[in-house]
């Protein structure tokens, strides 16, 4: 009796090649909306197939540990490539201004910084 994944294919029969039209698959997965938030592209980005990569060899590490499969199908698997968009870094006078905000409004820079700080990592 075998271990199976997706549909009905063993795991041992998986392979990179397989792995590779599996991550280019994706990119062609329309987007959902989730918890009502409006899916910023239509369809799956590089990161998210770079995430799913991410929980995949974990999964197929284990595999190996338990030796259920000689080797990490996903290691050699090609990656989309992401693409880093250039980002606004505040000036000293910028932030200086940010900090003058009334109280009231304390909280939309918080939530704005955080959002930039998230982005920049």
């Amino acid at each position: 009796m075998g271990i199976y994944i997706i549909g009905d294919m063993l795991l041992s029969d998986i392979t990179p090649r397989m792995m590779d039209k599996y991550y280019r698959d994706l990119l062609s997965v329309k987007t959902v909306s989730v918890n009502n938030r409006k899916p910023t592209s239509e369809y799956l980005t590089p990161h998210t197939v770079r995430e799913i990569h991410k929980l995949l060899r974990s999964a197929f590490n284990q595999a190996v540990r338990w030796e259920l499969i000689s080797r990490n199908p996903v290691l050699n698997a090609t990656l989309p490539k992401e693409e880093h968009k250039e980002r606004d870094i505040w000036t000293a006078e910028t932030l200086s201004k940010a900090m003058e905000v009334p109280q009231k409004n304390a909280s939309h820079f918080v939530r704005g910084f955080l959002r930039l700080n998230h982005f920049a990592q």
